[in-house]
């Protein structure tokens, strides 16, 4: 599906990072749906747990797809993330020059083509098998494994936990009693994580 190719464009990104800098990607983190995170507390930002206060947006996925009347569809993918300019937030290489990492500093240049690596070698798998082969690697980068959410709907608020990713994309997690399930969609007048869903039973 559209969001699966969008969370292997995030993927190849992150691994292109890791290949280039020797690291475990800088302590870059993934925010559903489409956002690029980093630690700012810590050695280049790695340090976890310090809450969402201690982490800055430095890049982001948009894929789109459209129809070409024929049979048909084409998907446009654009990404931005900052590789070299520490504003406003900080950028890929201030983050190695932090790191224990002794890799030549990464470029532009070099992130493009690492990415275009990983990333054909990686759609051929998701087109093969799905993209069940990624999911404990995206899971493990993301920023929401049992992030507890206050889910409003129609006027009415429940806590949720969310609890991974559900087949269609989006995001899975139940009510704090474990009585419903539910699969969380990006509210239509904003994409902000931390402020508000709507949603649809599963």
């Amino acid at each position: 599906t559209l969001p699966h190719l969008q969370y292997l464009v995030s993927l190849a990104i992150l691994r292109a990072v890791s290949t280039i800098t020797e690291t475990t990607s800088l302590g870059i983190r993934l925010k559903w749906p489409n956002d690029i995170y980093a630690y700012t507390t810590g050695s280049a930002g790695e340090e976890e747990g310090a809450g969402k206060d201690n982490l800055v947006k430095i890049g982001g996925v948009l894929c789109q797809s459209s129809y070409d009347g024929h049979g048909d569809f084409q998907v446009t993918v654009w990404f931005g993330i900052n590789v070299t300019n520490e504003e406003p937030t900080t950028c890929l290489s201030a983050l190695q020059a932090l790191s224990s990492s002794t890799a030549p500093l990464i470029t532009r240049e070099t992130l493009l083509a690492s990415f275009f690596n990983h990333l054909e070698q990686m759609h051929r798998k998701l087109e093969a098998a799905g993209f069940e082969p990624f999911r404990a690697e995206y899971e493990r980068v993301w920023l929401h494994t049992n992030q507890a959410l206050t889910f409003t709907e129609k006027g009415f608020q429940k806590k949720v936990v969310v609890t991974g990713l559900t087949p269609n994309g989006y995001l899975a997690a139940t009510t704090t009693d474990g009585k419903e399930r539910l699969e969380l969609h990006p509210d239509s007048n904003s994409l902000n994580f931390w402020d508000g869903f709507v949603s649809r039973k599963m």
